[in-house]
């Protein structure tokens, strides 16, 4: 069993009012990046972080201790949903 975490960007769930129901929908579909596991493998959906925002001098620190954070839970994988591959301009 996969246990996949997620990181969302803050401007587009926070400012924008992002729900983040697309990416959770690829997830139940298993459509997008999370069509590459198996059909037949379970997968387990562990947690959803927010990127912290755009970086400043302490982002990096701060988007380190919210994946760290998200470790403890055990997590294979983290995914980086749509808007921050598409639109993030500190990918």
């Amino acid at each position: 069993m996969a246990r996949i975490g997620v990181l969302t960007c803050s401007n587009a769930t926070q400012d924008l009012g992002c729900s983040s129901a697309s990416c959770l929908a690829d997830f139940r579909k298993r459509r997008g990046s999370f069509a590459d596991y198996p059909q037949d493998e379970p997968l387990d959906l562990v947690g959803i972080i927010n990127c912290p925002g755009c970086p400043t001098v302490i982002g990096a620190d701060k988007l380190l201790q919210r994946i760290r954070a998200l470790t403890e839970f055990r997590v294979d994988v983290i995914h980086f949903t749509y808007c921050i591959k598409a639109l993030c301009p500190f990918k």
